[in-house]
This record gives structure tokens, sequence and C-alpha cells, in this order.
């Protein structure tokens, strides 16, 4: 251990030897409480930061999964034929005794009104809807049947906000 430096200044005596006890240099107990609860605040602070970044982070992979599942429904929609096949017209919604479920839809028709519910295993029920309005103009007012329909996707889940995508179609005519 290496040896005090004396006082090379005798008119002024050291630190122990105005006090009459020996020289200790340490942390007292209230500074050591002190650096604790300072100490404590930064970490409560990085937790509360790395708390809503997790949160954010979770509100964006709901919103992109939402955002996935109206992009698969609206492409199967369009996928579909304008007018229904068997009748060749158009319809506003499936036909509970041929179309009881989403397998037996044959046109965009059929998915007016369509809703449902999933869980996909992440612990969150997505929901899924759709809807069709006929228009006779692109930018007309919806009608019972037209050369234009709007489609419209929404998904939703809780904890993020909901996902809507619209698509114009238009029948294809032949003259």
């Amino acid at each position: 251990m290496a040896r005090r430096t004396p006082n090379i200044n005798p008119s002024r005596p050291s630190r122990s030897e105005r006090s009459g006890r020996p020289d200790r240099r340490g942390f007292t107990l209230a500074e050591s409480l002190i650096a604790s609860v300072v100490l404590a605040m930064a970490v409560v602070a990085v937790g509360g930061s790395l708390s809503a970044a997790y949160q954010q982070s979770q509100t964006v992979d709901r919103s992109a999964r939402c955002l996935a599942y109206a992009r698969d429904l609206i492409e199967e929609i369009l996928a579909r034929p304008y007018v229904d096949p068997n009748s060749g017209a158009t319809s506003q919604g499936p036909d509970p005794l041929t179309e009881p479920n989403r397998n037996f839809f044959d046109n965009i028709g059929d998915y007016n009104g369509y809703l449902a519910t999933f869980n996909p295993g992440d612990g969150f029920r997505y929901t899924v809807g759709a809807a069709v309005a006929y228009r006779s103009t692109p930018g007309g007012v919806a009608a019972p049947t037209g050369d234009f329909a709007l489609v419209t996707v929404t998904t939703s889940v809780p904890g993020a906000p909901s996902v809507t995508l619209c698509r114009l179609v238009s029948r294809f005519k032949t003259t």
C-alpha cells in the first residue's frame, strides 16, 4: 500500500491533524442512499421506455397482420367473377340454400355482408368483414345493380386500429 505524501506546507495543517482523527476516505450512508435513489429512478425510467416500445411493437405487429388478412380477402373477392355464373346477374349476398358458407361463394356479390371472427393462435381474435356496393357510375351512389362495384374489406383486432381496404371494380362488357 502506498504511503501518504507528507504535508509539505508546514504552516497549513492537514485535515487529519486539524480534526485529530485519522483521514478516512469513503462514502457515508447518506451518500449511498442518494446514489441508490438516483440509480433506482434511472432503472424505472429505462424500464418504462422499454415497456412502451414493446407495446408499440405489438400494436404494429397486429396492424400488419390485419392488413395481410384484409389483402388476402380482397384478393379472394376480386378473383371471383363480377356476375353470378349461374344466373348471369349481380347479387347482393349469397344464396342461403346453395351458398351456405364462403367455400361456395361464386361471385363478388356473394361476399356482401360477409363477417368472420377467428383466432390464428397469437392470443388475439381478429374480425374480418366485407361489403360490396354496386354503382351505376364510378363515383355514383349505391344501387341494387350496376356496372361498377365498390368492394370494402375491414379487419380489426383489440388493441390496434382497424384496417380498411377499398377497391372499385367494373363489369367487363364485350360489344
